[in-house]
């Protein structure tokens, strides 16, 4: 592999009760150009990830952009979905309980 590809590891994401695939991206001008060239690529501030809705369309996609330009992990994607989905929830069932913890903690604060 030379130092000028870039690879790109495709995570699970659940946005709006949505699913979407996640791309955590190298550093690489060539990927970063094919991202902001399709349209179904956004950035997610949340997950610090770029994403696309996840269907069979958004898969051949990504697959075909890259082809040569950059590595695809897809070993999480693929490997133990339903696990990976069920960490991302629970990650983020937790973080709105510690938010409605520290809102009613600082409501008391202020009586």
């Amino acid at each position: 592999m030379s130092k000028n590809f870039g690879h790109i590891t495709l995570k699970h994401l659940i946005i709006k009760e949505e699913k979407h695939i996640g791309l955590q991206v190298s550093a690489n001008k060539a990927i970063h150009a094919i991202i902001e060239s399709q349209n179904i690529f956004h950035w997610n501030d949340w997950f610090n990830i770029y994403n696309a809705p996840n269907n069979k369309e958004s898969l051949n996609l990504i697959f075909n952009s890259f082809k040569g330009i950059a590595w695809i992990n897809d070993t999480h994607f693929f490997e133990g979905k339903k696990r990976k989905i069920i960490l991302i929830l629970f990650h983020l069932n937790s973080i709105a309980n510690e938010r409605k913890l520290l809102v009613n903690h600082m409501s008391r604060l202020r009586i």
